[in-house]
């Protein structure tokens, strides 16, 4: 069994264990395809923690060093598997707006270990109360001061739901009827889309400009349909992680109060926003005509399938309540006991806070390939938007579908008439860096093959 000899030198021991992964690699101790010792018994021979050998290995095949299999084992990758051709017709998929996984993966394990030693976790197995237990909604209420800025939010008008779908689906169903338009950016979030076409609500695009939607036009949206309800993503905005300024933020609450308009604020990327430049959510300059609707699938991990809902009054969370009853009869417990585990010990700032790193640092790189500067406050965005004229944008997107790689088309988040177009590349999607790397180098190629055409089409 592969041992590795380990410095004395205060370095963290799972770095230690990945440098001596790394060396042994280099070095031919560990050939192309060996399997590296299961992780408890390589814990037991270090005298170190399981989680300590689980989180160097999540690392080395993060790097591409290695290859796990469930139920198999760890093995170092093959020169093939390094290059990410391992499956030819694999697709990478930068389409889906996931975070980064590996630190998820690697710290909710432990969580989970805790939260069955947990007092209150056969509680969580039953239903609870239709709008959170109270705990959980203190803890919601802890999470949006500290995620997003919101001192304020009171515990009682909070109710915890199944993810920011949820959320989203639960507030306007209590505030619209099937047929009712809603105003939203003229590129949206497809949930939204996914929404109004199930629920049979109409969307109506209001066009946007470097800061997201332009309040000026609103007037003369509401005058032509009628519309009483907006939504909005003012930070890191899903597609174009375009973010409002403080200005543009109380001009919208201006114009919204003039008009009578009720504002639904996604807040998912709150998380991802720069903290020296952070601005206050829509929901702290206008708490009486916001609903404030997110989870927690962007930041620690989708399959919690935990979100909620900060509503304005009693009365309006109380009929939010009413409408977790209708859909799905008690609130999230199982999910949210988790996320408080995580929140307690640690975990989920830890996730975050390297999940931050991770994108920063793709984000870099990537906008590098594509020749785009930074855009204010973005610099940690899970999405990074390419503007291009639509027939651009379906040339290069077929493009990178020859290449196995899948972007967010032009079509997929826009409304009727948007002048908006271009194409979205999801940077945590990919788990491994390798196969960051390998879009990367796809992409590169795309587009110096799309320029050469365009020079030979010009002469």
């Amino acid at each position: 069994m592969w041992i590795p000899n380990l410095p004395t030198d205060g370095t963290p021991i799972f770095q230690q264990i990945l440098a001596a992964i790394e060396r042994s690699i280099s070095d031919g101790d560990l050939e192309s395809g060996a399997r590296l010792p299961p992780q408890r018994a390589l814990a037991k021979r270090l005298g170190v923690s399981v989680g300590t050998i689980t989180r160097a290995y999540e690392e080395a095949d993060r790097r591409g060093l290695t290859i796990g299999h469930v139920g198999r084992g760890t093995f170092v990758a093959r020169a093939h598997e390094v290059e990410g051709v391992r499956n030819p017709g694999q697709f990478i998929d930068l389409s889906c707006n996931y975070p980064p996984m590996v630190a998820a993966e690697r710290l909710l394990v432990e969580t989970w270990g805790r939260v069955r030693r947990r007092p209150e976790f056969l509680d969580a197995l039953n239903y609870g109360p239709i709008e959170g237990l109270p705990q959980h909604r203190h803890v919601a209420a802890s999470w949006l001061s500290s995620s997003a800025g919101i001192d304020a939010a009171d515990p009682n008008r909070i109710v915890i739901t199944s993810g920011g779908q949820a959320s989203m689906d639960l507030v306007i169903n209590h505030l619209c009827e099937p047929g009712d338009t809603i105003l939203a950016e003229e590129l949206t979030f497809s949930g939204m889309k996914a929404l109004a076409q199930h629920r049979g609500y109409v969307l109506k695009g209001i066009a946007m400009d470097d800061e997201g939607i332009r309040p000026d036009l609103l007037e003369a949206a509401v005058k032509s349909c009628g519309a009483r309800v907006l939504y909005t993503m003012p930070t890191l905005q899903n597609p174009t992680s375009r973010s409002m300024s403080l200005v543009r933020r109380k001009d919208l609450i201006r114009v919204a109060r003039h008009l009578k308009l009720t504002i639904v604020e996604d807040d998912n990327y709150a998380v991802y926003a720069e903290k020296r430049a952070a601005l206050p959510p829509l929901v702290s300059l206008a708490p009486d005509i916001c609903y404030y609707v997110g989870g927690l699938s962007k930041s620690i991990a989708p399959g919690l399938r935990t979100g909620y809902v900060l509503a304005p009054d009693s009365a309006s969370t109380s009929a939010i309540a009413w409408g977790v009853r209708a859909s799905c009869f008690a609130s999230q417990s199982m999910g949210f006991l988790i996320t408080q585990q995580a929140l307690e010990d640690g975990a989920a700032e830890q996730i975050i806070k390297e999940n931050r790193k991770i994108l920063r640092g793709r984000g870099q790189l990537l906008r590098g390939v594509l020749g785009l500067a930074l855009q204010p406050g973005a610099q940690y965005s899970p999405h990074v938007w390419m503007p291009l004229s639509a027939p651009e944008a379906a040339r290069i997107e077929n493009r990178l579908m020859s290449e196995n790689i899948r972007v967010t088309g032009a079509l997929v988040p826009a409304l009727e008439g948007a002048k908006t177009t271009g194409l979205r590349f999801c940077i945590g999607a990919t788990r491994r860096d390798a196969d960051f790397e390998r879009a990367l180098t796809a992409i590169k190629r795309t587009l110096e093959k799309a320029d050469n055409l365009e020079q030979r089409a010009i002469v």
